[in-house]
């Protein structure tokens, strides 16, 4: 009951208006096409099965992850490999097992496991955070992840680790040549995955962000709907159920990548702002429960939940905005799928439990 006490009640609150919204919307948007409610209580129940997991990893001891941090990256790399065995593919990519109750994603896991064994590796190598050597160690343990989801292919989420990768040593407080260093390869890698790496399709969703219209009927078709459907939202939106792009099957998988463009629309600017601002809340605590983390392990495990949520907030609303490439990246809390949600409220519930855990301290573990 003490660690229940130390809860964090204002990001429970957040995290549970935001999936009251999404089985709301869901249901709005799926309810005609698929003859029924399926889809909207299948959010809800992994919803309520994802809370059950807040409060059981809440009133857990977040240091046993740390102990088993070596076995998660093992599992999480068999699933990735897995996955390029026996897994399912839909819309030319090949990212889910098929567990018969659900479709299961195992890059939705390697993003909790990958901030928990960076974590580790960071405060086990706290003291020499400087070194060329941590550095190495913490980008091999990305890498290679990042490859293999890269392969199915998936470059939304690989992104996703890197960007995970690159938040969890700024915080750490890797030296500044290093990231200089990581900007310079980047300059030299990207011109080369242009070439030699990305598909046809990808190069063309990049293109379409410089001009959405040069090809309208092909791979700008979705950002142009999208923003059709943001923009028609208005104030105040077309009320719940009743967006015309959404209702209409304008706007494509509308209650998985472009749930933000269906809620634009149909609550309007003030729902989408609304929406928006409880992300912020969830962000913003976890950042306050990373400040009173009582272990550097603590602090940055805290804040690998934090940049998993921010990054993909700011790419998937990037996207159906049209200023970021479509890359299939759920808005955390509120897109459609299963494992998207557990594992996310999974990340909620490591946060809870280094809140539970929080000492009297006057300073915040990492202050540099």
């Amino acid at each position: 009951m003490d660690r229940f006490r130390n809860f964090d009640w204002f990001l429970m609150a957040a995290v549970g208006l935001l999936l009251t919204i999404s089985v709301a919307v869901i249901f709005t948007t799926t309810f005609g096409e698929s003859g029924g409610a399926g889809d909207a209580i299948q959010q809800c129940l992994f919803a309520l099965l994802g809370l059950g997991l807040v409060f059981v990893i809440g009133v857990t001891d977040y240091r046993v992850f740390r102990r088993t941090a070596g076995a998660l990256y093992l599992v999480a790399l068999f699933f990735l490999i897995l996955v390029e065995l026996i897994g399912t593919s839909a819309l030319g990519a090949t990212r889910w097992i098929d567990l018969g109750f659900f479709q299961f994603q195992p890059s939705e896991f390697a993003k909790v496991v990958m901030v928990i064994v960076l974590a580790k590796v960071l405060a086990d190598n706290q003291k020499t955070i400087g070194t060329r050597r941590t550095f190495f160690k913490t980008l091999a343990y990305t890498l290679v992840p990042t490859l293999l989801v890269a392969a199915q292919p998936d470059l939304g989420t690989a992104m996703v680790f890197l960007g995970t990768w690159l938040g969890l040593i700024v915080a750490a407080g890797v030296p500044k040549r290093f990231l200089a260093g990581t900007a310079g390869a980047l300059a030299v890698l990207i011109p080369t995955a242009w070439f030699w790496f990305l598909h046809d399709y990808q190069k063309r969703r990049v293109l379409t962000l410089v001009d959405p219209n040069a090809d309208p009927l092909g791979a700008g078709y979705n950002v142009k709907q999208a923003q059709i459907a943001v923009g028609s939202g208005g104030l105040f939106g077309q009320t719940l159920g009743g967006g015309t792009q959404s209702q209409l099957n304008f706007l494509p998988i509308q209650h998985t990548d472009f749930i933000f463009a269906v809620i634009a629309e149909e609550l309007g600017f003030l729902g989408s702002l609304l929406l928006l601002a409880l992300l912020a809340v969830v962000i913003y605590r976890a950042l306050a429960i990373a400040n009173g983390a009582r272990d550097f392990f603590g602090y940055l495990l805290a804040m690998g939940i934090m940049l998993i949520v921010l990054v993909q907030t700011v790419v998937n609303v990037g996207m159906n905005v049209g200023i970021m490439p479509v890359t299939g990246i759920p808005l955390p809390f509120v897109s459609y799928g299963g494992t998207s949600i557990l594992m996310v409220l999974l990340g909620v519930g490591m946060l809870q439990s280094v809140a539970s855990a929080h000492s009297r301290r006057k300073k915040p573990v990492f202050a540099g």
